[in-house]
């Protein structure tokens, strides 16, 4: 009989087996090991598709098989073999145990692509299929970058398998794509769904005409993609998914394929209530019908994952009838699902899963009037959120892990609030703020020890770290538990008694934090005892859509934002009506700090609330500095009097030959020079980053007078221009290493450098950025400013903070002069630039910087 002849090929698999035994026994697997672990493998693949006798027995057999002809082929140094009789373990093993061994075939299919990568198409195309696959359901590991591996593996084997015209493999990677993109990360979502629509299409086209569980598979993804909540899917799309069910159900019964039917049934159910014309359609109550049964066959045959995910979507049914007709009893069904849901999707094991159902869920007990439980749901959510973030310190998948989650928090506090718990509302505030930042802080206290470099570079390598594949063989967590043995609080989030010790004695911490339903102020001072005490003040008269109508507006345009187009006369009616509206956020703090005596506040406003001028409001009653958390404050207040003994040195920056050109640039810093002792001007020469890092490290007063670039959609790109031309970016201070910088103040006088809408929780601006590299406090601006008010401005400024003030004290007397300045003073000024009035000297107004437009959009942050 020779192999792949007309005998062999009419031979039946027992048949064949007894040839190759027959032949393995006349050869030696030392003498020839090439030949005996070639057989060996052709046996195995025929065990594993015997369907006759004992499956569990030709299993078994043919592992053993594979195992000898790995070790056989070894010995014969044949690479290509030995990565054939991987990918054979591989596929073997992944049929015997499914998803529950996928870090074992991940690493067989590893070593396999070692060996066939440059060798057979077939083989290599299988792979990449596998690798695929195992990394689309991966459990370990970071699950955005195992899709992206995913979506990368199943590239490579379509490519391959399309140059190898190999339609089965082509179709398989086809489709594994429109499932990668159908749950992937990465990515503009509404672009994700379309190319998971568009691969999933084209793999039905691709594939045989036939009921095979593939094309069944196929259908049921398909449909789910067309039914994608965010692809707000059309009424062709709800029409497609039910198409897609409806001819896969055809092919499947209960009894014979129970989780295809469970799986279509899910689809046929989502499709019919989406696609029901209104709340008492008969379609939408049949479509729920068919979501509970399919629901139910999950749970008996025990897919966890799958059950959770029906539970969600009937919950987000009921919904969806409870928000058009208010039905109570749609509130109390979607909230069960819910929890249902959340019995599978834990914080620690499906992060992800777990904050978008229980943040959910929280809205549903607010509408059942259950705060209590809307708190504890909420919670959930941000303990989910934590772990999400406490997987990996890389700044990518901090980015990816807090989209979508930015609100928990604020929703949380406000809970709390109600309910009469302001510690925890507190606690809550601090844990959602400068995550990133937070961690980077931890760092540099271990890289200010001086007694084990060791272990300081260890945390430098614990922050770096990109690879999760090391991290999922605990050498992150490793690393984490060796440098808490050293400063214990390392990477963690802070709690009560943290915030008990952060509370400056004389001062108030105060949190703002807006959410759907209100807005609460949480106000942490000192009592008479010197103990921490918390107060909340509740503002139900200001919500979430109350701050968007301010900084957007129902035109989109944009109220505060009118400045970026250098509207001077429009942005002053604008801003007199933003704080009139801001009136009502404010007076009930302002009479909560003025019943505590408090004189000096520090403001720790979430989410978009960063952007508010909140302190122009309370500038008649108490000095005010924001805060990116209270542990920043507290680092930068240890700053700040580490350096209050050390002789005052400026470093002034100027560019007045920029574009456009800053005609008062070079003034304003010469101003500020004159008042210092020791002072180094940078003007004249081209300055790089590095350069302007190191000069910076050297400087207890750093003066920034040049223009600010604010990046919307990348804030670590935000920069400030530095003589040359040349740019110093946010990320370039986050990465700085070098000697710790000791700045009791950095003034970016420029447009915009305390601007951020992209994660703003986050805190990823540049005045943040210096605290985190060292320094106690920073002075930036809200919106752009006027080039002549700012001179005249820090004039002020400089002097007070000269007479002995500090530098939140001097920035608010200084703005408090500008309200009163007679237009003479500002023209005298003016005159000694050679005399470039704006538009409020221009006006002959007789104190042109009275409004707050001129002086306003300058805020302290830090100590």
């Amino acid at each position: 009989m020779l192999i792949g002849g007309p005998e062999w090929n009419a031979a039946s698999t027992a048949e064949k087996i007894d040839f190759l035994d027959a032949g393995r026994s006349n050869i030696s697997p030392t003498r020839d090991a090439a030949t005996w672990a070639r057989v060996s493998l052709l046996r195995a693949e025929l065990l594993r598709g015997d369907d006759s006798g004992d499956p569990e027995a030709n299993q078994l057999a043919a592992a053993i098989d594979l195992d000898f002809a790995a070790v056989v082929a070894t010995m014969a140094d044949d690479r290509m073999l030995v990565g054939e009789i991987l990918a054979a373990q591989a596929e073997a093993l992944l049929e015997q145990s499914g998803t529950t061994d996928l870090e074992t075939v991940l690493g067989l299919a590893r070593r396999a692509i070692t060996y066939t990568r440059t060798a057979d198409r077939t083989v290599t195309a299988r792979i990449y299929l596998m690798i695929g696959f195992c990394y689309l359901h991966r459990g370990a590991g970071l699950r955005w970058k195992n899709l992206e591996k995913a979506k990368s593996a199943f590239k490579i084997a379509l490519r391959l398998a399309s140059a190898g015209g190999l339609r089965d493999l082509a179709v398989t990677a086809t489709q594994g794509l429109g499932e990668v993109y159908l749950v992937r990360i990465e990515g503009e979502p509404l672009r994700n769904v379309g190319k998971a629509q568009q691969w999933l299409e084209q793999a039905f086209e691709l594939h045989e005409p036939t009921a095979t569980p593939p094309v069944i598979s196929c259908l049921h993804k398909l449909g789910l993609a067309y039914l994608d909540h965010r692809g707000e899917p059309t009424r062709e799309h709800v029409e497609a998914a039910l198409a897609a069910a409806a001819a896969a159900l055809e092919h499947v019964e209960v009894e014979t394929d129970p989780l295809a039917w469970a799986q279509l049934h899910h689809v046929l159910g989502k499709a019919m209530a989406m696609g029901a014309a209104d709340a008492d359609d008969p379609d939408f109550e049949a479509g729920l019908g068919w979501m509970d049964r399919a629901r139910a066959v999950l749970a008996d045959l025990g897919l966890a994952d799958e059950y959770a995910r029906v539970s969600f979507d009937l919950a987000t049914a009921h919904l969806a009838r409870h928000d058009l007709v208010g039905n109570r009893a749609d509130a109390q069904r979607s909230a069960e699902r819910l929890q249902q849901a959340l019995t599978v999707w834990r914080p620690h094991s499906a992060a992800m899963e777990c904050r978008g159902a229980a943040g959910l869920l929280g809205h549903m007990l607010v509408a059942l009037d259950d705060w209590p439980g809307a708190a504890a749901a909420w919670q959930e959510a941000a303990d989910a959120q934590e772990a999400l973030l406490d997987l990996s310190p890389e700044r990518r998948h901090q980015r990816l892990s807090t989209r979508g989650g930015g609100e928990t928090v604020s929703l949380l506090a406000y809970a709390y609030a109600r309910l009469g718990r302001p510690e925890d509302a507190a606690v809550a505030l601090e844990q959602g703020r400068g995550r990133t930042l937070r961690n980077l802080v931890g760092v540099r206290q271990l890289a200010g020890r001086q007694d084990d470099p060791e272990i300081t570079a260890a945390a430098w390598k614990a922050y770096r770290e990109m690879d999760r594949d090391a991290l999922a063989e605990q050498g992150y967590t490793g690393t984490l538990q060796r440098l808490r043995a050293v400063l214990p609080d390392f990477l963690r989030p802070p709690g009560w008694s943290d915030l008990q010790r952060w509370v400056p004695a004389g001062k108030a911490m105060v949190y703002l934090a807006v959410a759907e339903y209100g807005s609460s102020w949480i106000v942490l001072a000192r009592d008479a005892a010197g103990r921490t005490v918390a107060t909340s003040v509740i503002v139900d008269g200001f919500d979430q859509e109350s701050l968007r109508l301010l900084l957007v507006g129902d035109d989109g345009r944009g109220r505060l934002a009118a400045a970026s187009f250098g509207d001077m006369d429009r942005f002053t009616d604008v801003l007199d009506a933003v704080l009139e509206q801001l009136r009502v956020l404010v007076e009930p703090l302002a009479a909560a700090l003025d019943a505590l005596g408090v004189r000096e506040v520090v403001l720790v406003p979430t989410r978009f609330a960063v952007l508010l001028p909140l302190h122009a409001l309370l500038i008649e009653r108490a000095t005010v500095s924001f805060a990116p958390s209270a542990q920043m404050w507290a680092a930068a207040a240890a700053t700040a009097e580490a350096t209050a003994a050390v002789p005052p040195r400026l470093l002034a920056v100027a560019t007045p030959d920029a574009d456009p050109p800053l005609p008062y640039a070079r003034l304003e810093a010469q101003q500020a020079a004159g008042r210092f002792g020791q002072s180094t001007m940078m003007s004249d020469e081209p300055v790089s980053a590095p350069q302007m890092l190191a000069a910076i490290a050297d400087a207890t007063h750093v003066h920034f007078a040049c223009h600010g670039q604010v990046n919307l959609d990348e804030p670590l790109l935000s920069s400030v221009e530095l003589p040359g031309g040349r740019r110093l970016h946010l990320t370039q201070v986050l990465d700085y290493e070098g000697e710790a910088m000791r700045c009791r103040l950095v003034v970016l006088s420029a447009c915009q450098t305390a601007v951020v809408v992209t994660r703003p929780d986050e805190a990823f601006i540049l005045p943040t950025g210096f605290l985190t590299a060292g320094a106690a406090g920073a002075i930036a601006t809200l919106w752009p400013v006027d080039d002549l008010a700012t001179c005249v401005l820090m004039d002020c400024f400089y002097r007070h903070l000269a007479d002995g003030q500090t530098p939140v004290a001097a920035l608010r007397a200084a703005q408090i002069d500008m309200m009163s300045m007679r237009l003479p003073a500002v023209l005298a000024i003016s005159s000694a630039r050679g005399g470039s009035p704006n538009a409020a000297t221009a006006a002959g107004s007789q104190m042109p910087f009275r409004h707050p437009a001129f002086w306003a959009g300058f805020i302290h942050i830090g100590a």
